[in-house]
C-alpha cells in the first residue's frame, strides 16, 4: 500500500448547500492532515462540514462542525484535522453564501 501526501483541496468555494469537497474511492482512505476555511466575503459566513458514509446525506442535525467566520478571517477546522474516510466515504461543507469561502484541506492518500 502506497501513502501519498497530497493538496486535498485547493482554494475550493463552497456552495450554500452541502457539497461535495473531499472523497475516497473504494479502495483507497484519505487522512486529512489540516482542514482551513477563508471566507472571503465582506459579511460573516456560516460555515457547516459534514463528515459521511458513502450512501448517507448531510441535514441539520448530522454535522461535524459549524462556525461563524467573521468577514475576512480564516477558521482551522479541529474537528477536521486526524479524519480518515475510506470506502466512498466523503466531507461535505456548505456556506451561507455560494462562492465566499474558500476550503483548502491536506492530508494523506493511502491506497
Amino acid at each position: 500500500m502506497a501513502t501519498t501526501l497530497q493538496e486535498l483541496t485547493i482554494d475550493t468555494k463552497l456552495a450554500n448547500t452541502a457539497s461535495d469537497i473531499v472523497t475516497s474511492t473504494q479502495n483507497s482512505a484519505v487522512f486529512i492532515g489540516a482542514a482551513v476555511f477563508t471566507n472571503t466575503n465582506t459579511v460573516t459566513e456560516t460555515v457547516t462540514v459534514w463528515r459521511l458514509g458513502s450512501a448517507a446525506t448531510a441535514d441539520s442535525v448530522n454535522y461535524l462542525a459549524k462556525k461563524d467566520i467573521l468577514a475576512g478571517k480564516t477558521w482551522q477546522c479541529t474537528q477536521l484535522t486526524g479524519q480518515v474516510i475510506g470506502g466512498e466515504s466523503k466531507i461535505q461543507a456548505s456556506s451561507t453564501v455560494a462562492d465566499k469561502v474558500a476550503a483548502n484541506l491536506s492530508g494523506t492518500i493511502s491506497n
